[in-house]
């Protein structure tokens, strides 16, 4: 049996490269192409669209400011949207009167209503992509919104939580206690948002609305007794105190909706509204 013949090869050097065979020749120039080819696209890319490039994903100054802005009127319809329903409160609670739950619910309802809307606007803001010179403002007034409505969930908790006129009152009085700090936060809320949507921002100046009570609480009247019957009047005249039956929540703190941005919380109330 004849042994198969070895063909004598050029023998290589150690070191020396192996040479490339035709088909992996092939495959590198395939992939070589399409690393240039995707290089192009990448670059095109940031050239048209330079909002999607960056290590931040930062969007434009313009496209941001144009979200700042979108927020900003959703901010002015909301402060009309409060304004009306505290217009509906002030017809209405007069017809509630020794009726503390209703009392209650129109004051429930209509700050769940504003601290939603307030809670939408928020998100959005937070949502939005700041470029990098003015994204530490966006968190200080994202910050100081997160106070706000904070706060004002407070006090719908302790409305949530009444059950008599006593527990009620204490709920709107926290709340004429916390007006100041509002007020003064909503400002900072406000002064973020135009500095951060700057001509796209425009924001209504605030309304100060007529002031909204609770009204005063029934009379009780007194029962009489079997022994006052009896007993014969004097003719010396006794001395009499002031009435106590409503003195201690004869005058109630304003009710008026409160709202995390408009910073007229504080001022002095006016006709109109």
């Amino acid at each position: 049996m004849s042994r198969r013949r070895r063909r004598n090869l050029p023998s290589r050097t150690r070191g020396e490269p192996r040479p490339v065979s035709h088909r992996a020749g092939v495959w590198l120039a395939t992939v070589s192409s399409v690393v240039a080819v995707a290089t192009g696209m990448f670059t095109l890319r940031d050239e048209v669209f330079p909002e999607e490039s960056g290590t931040a994903g930062a969007m434009s100054e313009v496209a941001y400011r144009a979200g700042v802005g979108e927020v900003c009127d959703e901010l002015n319809d909301a402060e009309e949207a409060r304004r009306r329903d505290d217009r509906q409160i002030a017809r209405t609670l007069p017809h509630t009167r020794g009726d503390e739950m209703a009392q209650r619910d129109l004051l429930l309802d209509a700050a769940r209503r504003s601290t939603a809307r307030s809670s939408h606007s928020l998100e959005r803001l937070s949502g939005l992509r700041a470029p990098e010179g003015v994204a530490a403002a966006q968190r200080s007034t994202i910050i100081v919104w997160q106070r706000n409505m904070t706060r004002v969930l407070g006090y719908i908790e302790r409305l949530d939580r009444a059950t008599d006129r006593a527990s009620l009152m204490k709920a709107v009085d926290r709340l004429s206690r916390s007006r100041t700090v509002l007020a003064r936060d909503g400002s900072r809320v406000n002064a973020g948002l135009r500095r951060l949507g700057a001509e796209s921002c425009e924001l209504d100046p605030p309304v100060v609305a007529k002031a909204i009570t609770l009204p005063a609480a029934p009379t009780p009247k007194p029962k009489p007794t079997a022994t006052a019957a009896l007993v014969t009047p004097r003719t010396t005249p006794v001395a009499t105190s002031a009435p106590q039956a409503q003195s201690a929540h004869s005058f109630s703190p304003r009710i008026n909706t409160p709202s995390v941005q408009n910073q007229s919380q504080n001022a002095a109330p006016r006709d109109g509204g």
